[in-house]
């Protein structure tokens, strides 16, 4: 079986919008779960993980926009409860 590693995959971000999805079932949207990633033959991969800024960006999705201004400090509290 050939083996895959996926160099960026967002989803635990997803599950943190959505706590009600288990990882470890079959999910019928997504990125991936831990039975597809089984099929699949995934070896390992990159999960994108970070914590969003508090300027209403954080659902855009793609470069912040060029207007946009400059990140400032985030929140400790609040980056390690993310």
């Amino acid at each position: 079986m050939m083996q895959v590693f996926d160099g960026h995959n967002d989803t635990l971000a997803v599950l943190l919008e959505h706590p009600d999805r288990d990882f470890g079932e079959r999910l019928t949207e997504g990125h991936i779960d831990a039975v597809r990633a089984r099929e699949g033959g995934l070896a390992g991969g990159l999960f994108a993980m970070y914590t969003p800024d508090l300027r209403g960006l954080a659902g855009v999705r793609g470069p912040v926009p060029k207007d946009a201004p400059p990140f400032g400090p985030i929140d400790a509290d609040r980056a390690l409860h993310r």
